[in-house]
């Protein structure tokens, strides 16, 4: 008897996953993560044992330079990377990249600095794509990929 409702409960749960992948009864969902947002990619020369400060503004139409976003950047190790930000800006830290969740920005302005000397700073246009990643009719992503490289 417990036998069989363990049967029954492992058999609904798969039918609720199947149920939860599929976007209707002609075609199914991938479950592909969407990076919905600005995605900001950190590359160059950091090196272990620095810490790099990363402050990311907003350049408006009139046109004025908003600050969103300071983060601090170390590499502990040669494979691994310390990202830590600070926003009133919903966002995530991937590594060394950096996920604003906001698709409404369209020009921004990325510095990078050590030891209080500039060693980078780039603006740019922001181009955001958006499609349906896991499938027609499964829900729209809008993102946009901007890499910083600091020399």
């Amino acid at each position: 008897m417990i036998a069989m409702s363990h049967l029954r409960l492992g058999f609904l749960f798969i039918l609720l996953l199947v149920g939860l992948s599929t976007c209707g009864s002609e075609h199914s969902c991938t479950l592909i993560d969407c990076l919905d947002g600005l995605n900001i990619q950190l590359d160059g020369k950091f090196e272990m044992g620095e810490t790099y400060q990363v402050d990311i503004s907003v350049i408006t139409t009139t046109p004025e330079v908003v600050p969103i976003m300071r983060c601090s950047l170390s590499r502990p190790t040669e494979n691994s990377w310390d990202l830590r930000c600070n926003s009133a800006f919903p966002h995530s830290e991937f590594g060394n990249r950096i996920q604003v969740r906001t698709t409404e920005e369209k020009k921004v302005k990325v510095a990078v600095s050590s030891n209080a000397m500039t060693l980078g700073e780039q603006v740019f246009d922001v181009a955001y794509t958006s499609k349906e990643i896991n499938g027609p009719g499964c829900g729209v992503c809008t993102s946009a990929l901007i890499d910083v490289t600091v020399p």
